[in-house]
């Protein structure tokens, strides 16, 4: 086992910066405060007391009074809860980080120093594996990573959990043993007690070929990162997925995985698969529900959490170059000339009622051809969810005027055998503006 110094040494740290090094009171993170104390750093040991075992507090006076056998100044935490407050692997490694962050601005410290090591790597690796596959997340512990304005340090990546023990014994380091270690019904112990033992069986080296593995795979993701990034569709609500069909299946399921990732929505690998499937087929629509999200695949167009109109009552216009609101806040009106407008449309200088579609409707389109709504809306690809809401204009029974956001030139065709008005609509109006044309 290398010295303290030497296991800082790939950091080039300065000498006299102060660390703070998380202790549990396990045999890792008692050999990393041993280690550690023979340089010349300023040390902060930091235990944190979950209260989730009824030994837990024996585990705080263990760190504590081995830190003062040491000379190491020592801060210790609880987690204090709400009797209702979710108590997980998560949670409590949420409220462990928070300590330690707050811990490291206290004393002025840049670093945060853990024990993790190599069978630790090696079981986190393989449980991604087993749970997800996703290869962005895959590599594994870093030796150092960012985590806010501070450094995560893992000096140990490169010993096994057999060194460590060795290191305690040799030099009569005290540590607690965490029983629920021995649970199985834990995923990890599980992975520990009786998949590793075998790898380890196959080839002696494993430990060292997963770390080499995850510092090459953390290597090749970075070199890979700004091509990647350079595929991904802004995050938009609206995004045409065609340009991509050319990709393989493998680059579009990141491409999609890194988009989803820009409106916080992690979904399951299978549900990817379903919504790549729907897109490549570029017709037809799917519908998605994720958790609180909604996804929407169609005519190789794909939907994130597409607000679904607000229900409109039937509000009649005549030409008085007025503005009037509709449900959804925005404003419409009939004009002679055409305001200052988001979007437009020439119809017959008549009365209208502006309303949302019903089966039956026809449209009747400026070229002088009828056509029945629906199978119409299909042929615009319009999405099945957009169809059902869609606003329409009627006047005496024929829709002149129908919502396409994404084609309304369709009704921009000035037509000289008829007086024609301008239906105009517009953003809600703010507080500043009249309700005139302007």
């Amino acid at each position: 086992m290398l010295s303290g110094n030497d296991l800082l040494h790939d950091f080039a740290l300065d000498p006299k910066a102060p660390l703070i090094v998380a202790v549990s009171g396990g045999v890792d993170s008692m050999v990393l405060l041993n280690l550690l104390s023979q340089t010349t750093h300023p040390l902060i040991a930091a235990t944190f007391d979950h209260q989730m075992r009824a030994t837990s507090g024996d585990d705080v006076q263990l760190v504590e009074d081995y830190a003062k056998q040491l000379g190491v100044t020592v801060v210790a935490g609880e987690w204090l809860r709400k009797a209702d407050q979710t108590v997980s692997e998560a949670t409590a490694r949420t409220a462990r980080y928070q300590f330690l962050a707050d811990t490291a601005h206290r004393y002025h410290s840049q670093y945060l120093v853990l024990a993790h090591h190599g069978d630790d790597q090696l079981e986190g690796i393989l449980l991604q594996l087993a749970r997800s596959g996703n290869v962005m997340a895959m590599s594994g512990m870093q030796p150092s990573r960012p985590l806010g304005d501070l450094q995560v340090l893992r000096p140990l990546l490169h010993f096994s959990k057999a060194d460590l023990h060795a290191y305690a014994e040799k030099h009569h380091v005290p540590y607690s043993v965490d029983q629920t270690n021995a649970d199985d019904t834990i995923a990890r112990n599980r992975v520990r007690h009786l998949v590793t033992p075998v790898l380890k069986d196959l080839n002696a080296g494993v430990l060292l070929h997963t770390q080499r593995f995850s510092e090459s795979l953390e290597a090749l993701i970075q070199l890979a990162t700004p091509g990647l990034q350079a595929l991904v569709p802004k995050p938009e609500m609206r995004t045409d997925w065609t340009s991509l069909l050319k990709q393989t299946a493998g680059v579009q399921r990141l491409v999609l995985e890194q988009y989803l990732q820009a409106f916080h929505i992690q979904i399951p690998a299978q549900v990817i698969t379903q919504v790549l499937q729907a897109l490549a087929q570029a017709k037809g629509n799917k519908h998605f529900d994720v958790a609180k999200h909604h996804l929407d695949a169609a005519y190789g167009k794909l939907y994130v959490d597409a607000p679904r109109a607000i229900r409109q009552p039937e509000l009649p216009l005549s030409v008085d170059d007025t503005w009037h609101e509709l449900a959804d806040g925005r404003m419409i009106g009939l004009f002679h000339e055409r305001p200052q407008c988001d979007t437009w449309a020439y119809v017959p200088a008549k009365p209208v009622v502006i309303r949302q579609k019903v089966a039956g409707d026809y449209v009747a389109l400026p070229n002088g051809h009828h056509k029945k709504l629906q199978p119409w809306l299909i042929g615009q690809k319009v999405p099945q969810f957009r169809r059902d809401d869609l606003l329409v204009a009627d006047q005496d029974f024929q829709l002149v005027w129908v919502e396409i956001p994404t084609h309304p030139e369709l009704f921009q065709t000035r037509q000289t055998d008829i007086i024609q008005a301008v239906l105009a609509l517009k953003k809600p109006a703010n507080d500043s503006e009249d309700n005139n044309g302007k």
